[in-house]
């Protein structure tokens, strides 16, 4: 759903922004029973310490997807080491601010997270 919205803004937008417009987009739309579904699945992720690990190979993924969406705005290809940098600085950026299987994603959260993605942008200088 994230990708999508990603792939759906507009072009020439920075990465950060498009990233955090799609995830706005798709957090926004969330009903409570979705957001209480995702907590139930990050409570499955804390106790689980296999899920944990799962989760964070699926780390790797999550950087290949989204660097593959970014660069494909921009007419590049997904192995482009720029947008693969990006990419990992940003999934490096939501690890930080909710480290997969130790908090859950609660609504109000994402305030915090796009606080955390403004000053990655604000500090590097990514276009």
């Amino acid at each position: 759903m994230i990708v999508e919205a990603i792939r759906d803004q507009p072009a020439g937008v920075p990465p950060v922004t498009a990233l955090l417009e799609g995830m706005r987009s798709v957090f926004l739309a969330l009903t409570e029973e979705e957001w209480a579904s995702e907590r139930r699945r990050q409570r499955i992720f804390q106790a689980v310490p296999e899920l944990r690990a799962r989760a964070m190979s699926q780390t790797v993924m999550a950087i290949d997807m989204l660097a593959g969406t970014l660069a494909e705005r921009d007419g590049r290809t997904g192995d482009d080491l720029t947008y693969r940098v990006i990419a990992g600085a940003m999934v490096g950026v939501v690890m930080a601010i909710t480290p997969p299987g130790t908090a859950t994603f609660e609504e109000g959260d994402f305030r915090r997270l796009e606080e955390a993605l403004h000053i990655l942008e604000e500090n590097f200088r990514l276009r």
